[in-house]
């Protein structure tokens, strides 16, 4: 380990933001830990959250609360990678990472602050560098060929996918669900009175589980809670319909094959959202927060009719490893 190049990870998440930072970093950790040194910077993290990024990681840094970003700069060296995946390391983080000497890729879906790193990540495949402020020297990766998945959704993708009639579905909306969007849309789907199975997931900072209680024991809801990897793109491949938002799952379930509802319920996925439901990759409902279970349930009412659910078009080739692994070599 010592002879390769070290990688620093810097993310946060918890029950009150979400795991999204923490997961699609980790997949990125995931995808190149074979030619790099991974190491994972975060505040405080659960010991379920630090035994997911040891799967990934070779170390993890715990920083303090108060001051966290100084310890961070003050414990980097020159000689490392760092990437940064947070809305809160903006410009000012950006240039103090840079001042000591290291090379910097952020991680990014807002595009709403100048940028001075080397490199810009952002799985929007309708972004271009003439959406960012940045340095002349920094390089725009976007688009799905720069999709964040973890290795067997990078197998997932590779294999061929079957039509099948809709008899699963799964529900998943991160490791967080703050708003208990999985309660509306569990609710949604038992309102449609079909024979489907139902598969609840829910992650490691969600706080919600009691409000599910009066479901357990139902014989066609399933759940599940704080699935590997493996696991969860092995249910994917068993399922035929999730309903997820814009984000790391929705990918996920496209390297699956997945037929997808999506949505958002944050401005961060409103643009992915647009472009998955413009290129019919997925079906966006728009905002999860505005509509209505009886909106809700009447789409997926609509989904599941359908005799002969077409092959869905592979837009992840399964080649991503490859391209992270040359982008991070060129830096």
């Amino acid at each position: 380990m010592g002879n390769r190049p070290q990688i620093i990870f810097r993310a946060d998440g918890n029950s009150n933001i979400g795991l999204g930072h923490v997961i699609r970093s980790l997949a990125i950790a995931d995808m190149i830990k074979d030619e790099f040194d991974c190491v994972f910077a975060i505040k405080s993290p659960t010991d379920q959250l630090q035994k997911i990024i040891l799967e990934s990681c070779n170390k993890i840094i715990n920083l303090r609360e108060e001051d966290a970003e100084d310890e961070f700069i003050s414990f980097i060296s020159s000689d490392a990678i760092v990437v940064l995946d947070g809305y809160l390391f903006k410009t000012d983080m950006q240039i103090a990472i840079k001042n000591k000497g290291c090379k910097l890729v952020c991680i990014d879906d807002l595009n709403e602050w100048h940028f001075v790193a080397d490199a810009i990540i952002n799985q929007n495949s309708d972004i271009t560098t003439a959406d960012y402020s940045k340095e002349p020297y920094t390089r725009l990766f976007s688009g799905l060929d720069y999709a964040m998945l973890r290795k067997p959704f990078l197998d997932a993708a590779k294999k061929e996918r079957y039509p099948r009639k809709i008899k699963n579905i799964i529900i998943n909306f991160g490791g967080a669900d703050m708003y208990n969007l999985t309660l509306k849309v569990l609710r949604a789907c038992i309102g449609i009175g079909a024979q489907i199975n139902i598969h609840i997931i829910t992650g490691a900072a969600y706080r919600h589980l009691d409000t599910l209680n009066e479901f357990k024991g139902q014989k066609s809801i399933f759940f599940h809670d704080r699935l590997n990897a493996d696991q969860m793109c092995s249910l994917m491949l068993e399922c035929e319909l999730i309903i997820c938002p814009a984000s790391s799952v929705c990918i996920e379930a496209l390297s699956a094959g997945m037929n997808i509802i999506t949505g958002y319920y944050a401005d961060n996925q409103r643009a992915f959202a647009s472009f998955l439901n413009r290129e019919q990759y997925a079906s966006s409902i728009g905002d999860f927060l505005e509509i209505t279970i009886q909106q809700l349930s009447a789409t997926v009412a609509n989904a599941i009719k359908i005799d002969d659910v077409s092959v869905k078009k592979k837009v992840i080739d399964g080649k991503q490893d490859i391209r992270f692994i040359n982008l991070f070599k060129s830096l």
